[in-house]
This record gives structure tokens, C-alpha cells and sequence, in this order.
């Protein structure tokens, strides 16, 4: 799952076309987390799954059923 919630975070990085920085500012977490998440060096606290998802407009549910469908998908 933490390969696909990565990936997740990612694409809505790109989504938003913005910059790790500007996206890490806008969702009020730093940028190490964010570039840490992206890369699947660490694992999100809920907190920051709230954060990511509402700043990209999904309810954090949303956002964690997206990794698992995709890791469901996968297998």
C-alpha cells in the first residue's frame, strides 16, 4: 500500500502542477515529508493524509481508498 499511496501523493503534485515546495507549503507540511512520502521513505501520519487530501480537494478516505484500490489492482 505504501508503494501506491507514494505514488498517489505524487500524482497530485503533478495534478495541482506545482512544485513540491509550493505543494508542501499549501498543505501546511514540509517539504522533507512531502519528498519523503513521494519517494516511500516514511510512512504518512494520519494528519498528514487529512492535509494532502484537503488541500487537493478529496476527503482523506478518498485519497487512502485510491492506494488500496490500486494496490488491489496490482495484484
Amino acid at each position: 500500500k505504501l508503494k501506491s499511496a507514494r505514488a498517489d501523493i505524487y500524482e497530485l503534485r503533478v495534478q495541482n502542477n506545482e512544485k513540491a515546495s509550493t505543494f508542501a507549503k499549501r498543505c501546511n507540511v514540509s517539504v522533507s515529508t512531502l519528498r519523503n512520502l513521494e519517494k516511500g521513505l516514511s510512512v504518512p501520519f494520519i494528519s498528514t493524509i487529512q492535509k494532502l487530501a484537503y488541500y487537493s480537494g478529496l476527503s482523506a478516505k478518498t485519497l487512502l481508498c485510491m492506494a488500496e484500490s490500486k494496490e488491489q489492482s496490482s495484484e
